[in-house]
C-alpha cells in the first residue's frame, strides 16, 4: 500500500513538473523587446504596437474573420516606411463592431525576420450592442499578481480593458515596463486595447508617452464605447476650477449624451485608507484627495461611475450626491487598485459612503447593455467577492441630459498686460448668451451681454456667465487682468554665456534654504538641466545667472520638476513648484525690459522619478525652452 502511495504520489510529482515546463514553454521569451499590443480602437480603427532591439521595418498584415476560413485572414497590410526601433502602426478604414486578425512583423538589417502569432480584435460595437471591459490599477512591480489578474481579465472575454495609473513602479525604470509590465499583460493587451490614466509612479516620464498611444495631450482625452463614455484624467496635475483639465472636462461633460459616463482617474475623491488621508488610528481623516475637486463636475452631468487606484485595495461607494448618500443622483465611486502593488489597510471605523471593502489583489467588471449595467468584483484566485446590477430609469437618463451649461471660455485667460489687452469670451454649446463684469461683482442674466471683444485698459476682474434659453446660468468664470509696469534691465558688461551651477546633496521634503547649506561643487553649465548632478536621488542644485529678454513685454516662465523648484527674477518668487510626487509643471508671469534680468532656478529631488525643465514664451514666441542662448553668468 505503501509502495502504491508512493507511486501515485510520483506520477503527480511528474505530471506536476510536466505541466510546469509546459506552462513555461508557452511563456518562452518574446523576439520582440515588447511584444506587439493593442491601443487606443475606435469603430473604424486600432493602433498596434511593438518595440524591437535593433532598428528594423514595420508591417502588420490583418484582415476580416470569414465564415469556413482554416486559416487566420491575413489578406491585408499596413507597412511603415523605413526602419525603427519603435513601432506604432494605425489600421485605418475598419469596419464598426468586426473582428480582426492580425501579425505583426519586422525585418532587421541582419535580414532576422521577427513575428507575432496570429491575434485578434473587434472594433468598437454600437450604441444598441451589449459590451463588457476589466478594469485595473497599480499593477507597479508585481508581474506574478498582475499576470494573474490579467489572465483572468482576458478569461472574461471583454471588449477593451481600463487601468487606473501606476503602471509600473518608477516611469523612468526601463525594466519596469520591459519586465514587469508587459510580458503579464499580453495575453490581455494583444487581444483587446489597454485604456490607461497616468499614475504618480509613472513620473510623468517619456517611456509612458512612448508606450501608451492616447490622443494629444494624452494625460487627458476620451472615448467612447456603446453608449458609454469614458473620460480619462491626470489627477497628478491640477484638477482645481480653472484649471486646464477642469475647464476641459466640464466642456466635454456638458457635450456629452452618453447613457453611461465613466470618469477614470488615478487619485481618490473617496477613499476608507487607513492613513493616506490622515492617520485614523490617531485622529480623523479627510477620506481623500485634491481629486474632490472634480466632483462637482461629476454630480452636475450625470456621471455614473468615478474609477480609481492609487490606495492597494478595493472599496466601492455607496452613490454619493452633494456630500450625501443618494440612490437616485449619486455617484458611485470604485477604487480598483489591486493589480499587484503592496496591499493597504482601512481605518478601524466605517466610512459613511461605503458600501464594500477589501484588501485582496484583485480586478473588476463591468458588462453593459442599454439602461442595464452588471459589475463584479474578482480576486487573483478568480473568487467573486462583490457583484451588483443598476438599471438607470428614465428621470436619472434625462438627468444627465439636462444639463448645467459650461462656463464660458476667456481668451486669453488672466494675464498681465503693459499697455492693454483684448479678451474675447465664447461657449462650447450654442444657444447659448454669454454675460459679464469687469468691476469683481458676481454677474447675472440681467449683466452687460457679450457681443464684441473686450478691451481692458487698466487693472480689472472680469466675471462671466452663460445662460441658456430657459434661464439656467452656468458656473462664474473669473479672470484677474493686472496692468503692470516692466521691470527694468540690468547693465551687466563683461557677461558671460551660461549659468553658474551649484550641486548640493542631501534629504529634504521641501526646497531647504540654500543659502545656508554649502554646495559640493559649482561649475558653469549652458543648460538648465539634471546634467551637474552626480546621483539621481537626494539631491539639490541652484543656477544663477541672467536671463537676455529680447524684447519689452510680459513673460511667461515655466518649470517642470519632480520632486520641487522655485523659479526668480530679480530676486522675486514668479513660479514656485515646490511639490512631490510626479512631476508637476507650474507657471508665472512677469513684465520685463528688453535686456539682462537676474534669473535663479532652485530644484530638490528626493527620491523616485526625477526631472527639470524650464520653458519661456513672450512677444513673437510660444513655449520655448530657456536655452543657453539667453543665459549669462558675471565671470
Amino acid at each position: 500500500m505503501r509502495r502504491l502511495s508512493f507511486f501515485f504520489l510520483l506520477l503527480a510529482a511528474l505530471v506536476s513538473v510536466s505541466w510546469f515546463f509546459w506552462d513555461n514553454a508557452t511563456l518562452d521569451p518574446s523576439p520582440f523587446r515588447v511584444a506587439p499590443y493593442l491601443q487606443f480602437g475606435t469603430d473604424s480603427s486600432m493602433v498596434v504596437m511593438w518595440e524591437t532591439d535593433q532598428p528594423a521595418t514595420t508591417q502588420v498584415y490583418y484582415g476580416e474573420s470569414r465564415y469556413g476560413d482554416e486559416q487566420p485572414n491575413l489578406t491585408q497590410i499596413m507597412t511603415l516606411d523605413g526602419q525603427r526601433t519603435m513601432h506604432e502602426v494605425p489600421l485605418i478604414g475598419l469596419q464598426p463592431a468586426t473582428k480582426y486578425f492580425w501579425r505583426a512583423v519586422s525585418t532587421t538589417a541582419d535580414g532576422d525576420t521577427l513575428q507575432s502569432e496570429p491575434s485578434t480584435f473587434r472594433t468598437t460595437v454600437g450604441t444598441s450592442s451589449a459590451f463588457a471591459f476589466v478594469l485595473y490599477g497599480d499593477s507597479q512591480n508585481n508581474p506574478e499578481v498582475w499576470g494573474k489578474v490579467a489572465q483572468l481579465g482576458w478569461q472574461e472575454r471583454p471588449n477593451f480593458a481600463l487601468l487606473a495609473g501606476d503602471l509600473v513602479d518608477r516611469g523612468g525604470n526601463l525594466d519596469d515596463w520591459l519586465v514587469d509590465f508587459f510580458p503579464p499583460a499580453n495575453v490581455l493587451m494583444r487581444r483587446v486595447p489597454l485604456y490607461t490614466a497616468l499614475g504618480n509612479h509613472e513620473d510623468d516620464h517619456a517611456n509612458y508617452y512612448k508606450y501608451m498611444h492616447n490622443p494629444p495631450p494624452e494625460y487627458f482625452y476620451t472615448f467612447s464605447y456603446g453608449n458609454a463614455q469614458f473620460f480619462i484624467v491626470d489627477t497628478n496635475r491640477d484638477v482645481s476650477e480653472g484649471s486646464e483639465q477642469y475647464e476641459w472636462l466640464e466642456d466635454e461633460l456638458a457635450q456629452s449624451t452618453a447613457t453611461w459616463k465613466f470618469v477614470m482617474h488615478h487619485h481618490p475623491p473617496y477613499s476608507s485608507e487607513e492613513n493616506d488621508h490622515g492617520n485614523s488610528w490617531a485622529g480623523s481623516t479627510t477620506y481623500g484627495t485634491s481629486a474632490r475637486n472634480l466632483v462637482a463636475l461629476y454630480e452636475a452631468y450625470g456621471v455614473d461611475f468615478c474609477l480609481f487606484g492609487h490606495v492597494h485595495m478595493y472599496e466601492r461607494t455607496w452613490p454619493i450626491f452633494e456630500g450625501q448618500l443618494n440612490q437616485q443622483n449619486g455617484v458611485i465611486y470604485i477604487n480598483s487598485g489591486g493589480a499587484g502593488g503592496g496591499l493597504e489597510d482601512f481605518a478601524p471605523t466605517r466610512s459613511w459612503f461605503s458600501a464594500k471593502v477589501k484588501s485582496t489583489h484583485h480586478f473588476t467588471y463591468f458588462a453593459v447593455h442599454d439602461d442595464h449595467l452588471f459589475f463584479q468584483a474578482i480576486d487573483e484566485n478568480g473568487v467573486l467577492f462583490d457583484s451588483f446590477e443598476l438599471t438607470k430609469d428614465a428621470d436619472r437618463i434625462a438627468r444627465a441630459r439636462v444639463v448645467k451649461p459650461p462656463a464660458p471660455k476667456l481668451a486669453p485667460g488672466g494675464t498681465l498686460f503693459t499697455d492693454d489687452v483684448t479678451v474675447t469670451l465664447s461657449t462650447t454649446l450654442e444657444d447659448l448668451t454669454v454675460h459679464y463684469t469687469l468691476d469683481g461683482s458676481e454677474p447675472t442674466p440681467a449683466s452687460p451681454r457679450y457681443t464684441t471683444p473686450i478691451r481692458v485698459s487698466q487693472t480689472a476682474t472680469l466675471k462671466a456667465i452663460a445662460v441658456t434659453a430657459d434661464g439656467r446660468t452656468s458656473r462664474i468664470r473669473t479672470e484677474h487682468y493686472t496692468q503692470a509696469t516692466p521691470q527694468p534691465a540690468q547693465n551687466r558688461s563683461g557677461a558671460r554665456p551660461g549659468l553658474v551651477a551649484h550641486y548640493y546633496e542631501g534629504r529634504w521634503n521641501v526646497l531647504p534654504d540654500f543659502a545656508q547649506l554649502v554646495p559640493k561643487h559649482t561649475t558653469t553649465t549652458t543648460t538648465i538641466s539634471l546634467n551637474p548632478a552626480e546621483r539621481e536621488d537626494e539631491i539639490g542644485l541652484v543656477f544663477e545667472g541672467y536671463v537676455k529678454v529680447p524684447e519689452t513685454g510680459v513673460y511667461t516662465f515655466y518649470t517642470a520638476s519632480d520632486d520641487g523648484s522655485q523659479l526668480f527674477i530679480n530676486g522675486d518668487v514668479v513660479v514656485d513648484n515646490d511639490g512631490l510626487h510626479g512631476t508637476q509643471t507650474e507657471a508665472g508671469q512677469v513684465a520685463l525690459e528688453a535686456g539682462l534680468h537676474a534669473l535663479r532656478v532652485t530644484f530638490f529631488e528626493r527620491t523616485g522619478g526625477e526631472s527639470l525643465t524650464v520653458s519661456w514664451a513672450g512677444p513673437g514666441f510660444e513655449k520655448q525652452h530657456l536655452r543657453g542662448a539667453a543665459l549669462f553668468h558675471l565671470p
